[in-house]
């Protein structure tokens, strides 16, 4: 299964013969971070630049969830794919998937979530750490644009699992503040 979000990013991905779940698993790149191991696989993200834009690459394998729902597990990639379009439906600003495929092999099932890097954003955990150099229009502004997050996100009758700073990502425009949730793997409802 292979789905993509964005004409334009599949048109993108086409000019680099990178429009397919083989040609994303097989590209060689460096791990922005160590792998996650356990149950029973391996999970790892990696940072894509074509033609000055940047992606996160996250390829998984044998790395399951199970819930009741489904009690043989599937990708936690699956389920982050779901929730980024189920806040995009909603109007819950969230990072944007452009990709996202999955196949079964005798290792296990293997999972590719292609996601746009926030190059121009910065997590809430960062703003917190220079908290007493931004001016108090700047603090009030960043509190706004949490709160109106927050507001939208309860509103829609939805809970992160996860919110923390560091999944808070926030970007100034004229004096204003926009704020986004990444993370969404975890049971979102």
């Amino acid at each position: 299964m292979n789905t993509f979000d964005g004409a334009d990013a599949q048109a993108l991905l086409a000019r680099h013969g990178l429009d397919s779940f083989q040609a994303l698993w097989n590209l060689q790149l460096t791990a922005v971070d160590e792998p996650n191991t356990g149950r029973g696989g391996w999970s790892s993200v990696y940072r894509l630049e074509l033609e000055g834009q940047g992606f996160f690459l996250k390829r998984q394998s044998g790395y399951l969830t199970r819930t009741l729902r489904r009690p043989l597990g599937e990708p936690t990639f699956a389920r982050e794919f779901r929730n980024i379009q189920r806040y995009r439906q909603m109007g819950i600003p969230s990072l944007e998937a452009v990709f996202y495929g999955q196949q079964n092999t005798p290792e296990g099932t293997q999972a590719v979530l292609l996601t746009r890097a926030l190059d121009d954003w910065a997590d809430l955990e960062s703003w917190n750490d220079r908290w007493a150099e931004v001016p108090p229009e700047g603090r009030k502004a960043i509190l706004d644009a949490v709160g109106a997050l927050t507001r939208t996100l309860h509103g829609a009758g939805q809970v992160h699992n996860c919110f923390y700073p560091k999944h808070i990502f926030l970007r100034e425009q004229a004096g204003a503040f926009q704020a986004c949730l990444i993370d969404l793997e975890k049971r979102a409802h």
